[in-house]
């Protein structure tokens, strides 16, 4: 039987079965957790409570941004919170009351005191999803949407590959097109950083950032919004309205996934290629991580490091 109440006004509690319970806020939503980490949990409590009458009266406790989650027991009416997001794993059952974990919609919801990490996102309308939500760089929360930094991964990838993403998001990863795509309905700003071998840091916004969906390959669309000083040219303009390319699936005709070593926006080909191979810098190398002219005095210079993050 489904029906709702309200909590404090902007509570409200959806019984789904009798196994399931959904609460949702105005900036988050809880969902049941089955087998958790004790051991994990007990670290992080935060508070502990009895003769609470109600789960709903529990999730009230949880409202704080300290909290992520919280555990009631409706035979011994007690309500525990907790510091961490508790994760589901095998061979850990909890033995009284049912853990609710909070699943923020997007990065930006992920409160400021929290660090930079990977978290539960439940979007509308969407599965849940995990991303990495840098907490550290101005003007965030960020969502990463794409980290270079060690080289170990290799981006020299097929279509299908780029579109359902691939690394580790704790690592080097590219996100996944089609979900890029998702995220780029609602955020819109891009953020680009740039790192040199010889520790030279660059980054630079665009605004009305987007990708279409795999129908439309994808097609990237953006406006210039600012340029550090260590940045001189828009090396990604190029790129405007161009359909995403791979190397099995050249939507360039100039066969520039494979000149390039990488998958990008590419036309006749490219002022900057972040997806191609993270190589020392040995002289300018057009299949190297690269953006146009920076560092200044340099055309196609091979990049240490970069950052793709869209907020």
């Amino acid at each position: 039987m489904h029906w709702a109440m309200e909590i404090k006004s902007y509570f409200i509690l959806l019984f789904l079965s009798t196994s399931e319970a959904v609460i949702l806020t105005k900036r988050s939503s809880f969902t049941e957790v089955k087998s958790v980490n004790l051991f994990d949990l007990d670290r992080a409590i935060l508070t502990s409570t009895t003769d609470v009458p109600s789960i709903s009266v529990c999730a009230v406790h949880c409202e704080e941004d300290m909290c992520l989650s919280f555990s009631y027991s409706n035979t011994k009416q007690s309500c525990e919170t907790f510091s961490i997001s508790a994760q589901e794993e095998d061979g850990f059952e909890l033995q009284a009351g049912l853990v609710y974990v909070r699943r923020f919609p997007n990065c930006s919801s992920v409160p400021a005191i929290f660090p930079s990490g990977v978290y539960s996102i439940k979007m509308p309308d969407l599965p849940i999803t995990n991303l990495y939500c840098d907490m550290d760089t101005k003007d965030g929360p960020w969502t990463v949407i794409q980290r270079r930094t060690n080289g170990n991964l290799s981006f020299y990838r097929g279509w299908n590959d780029y579109s359902a993403g691939f690394g580790d998001l704790s690592g080097d990863f590219w996100l996944g097109n089609n979900l890029i795509h998702l995220l780029t309905r609602s955020l819109n700003i891009l953020r680009i950083d740039l790192e040199t071998w010889d520790g030279i840091r660059g980054h630079t916004h665009y605004r009305n950032f987007r990708l279409e969906n795999e129908t439309m390959m994808y097609k990237l669309s953006f406006h210039p919004s600012s340029f550090d000083e260590n940045i001189t040219g828009d090396a990604l303009g190029i790129s405007n309205g161009q359909p995403f390319t791979t190397f099995d699936s050249g939507n360039d005709h100039y066969n520039c996934a494979v000149t390039h070593s990488g998958a990008w926006w590419y036309r006749q080909c490219t002022g900057t290629n972040l997806n191609g191979q993270l190589l020392p810098d040995n002289g300018d190398n057009i299949q190297a991580v690269f953006w146009w002219y920076f560092p200044t005095g340099r055309t196609n210079a091979p990049l240490r490091k970069t950052w793709m993050m869209i907020r």
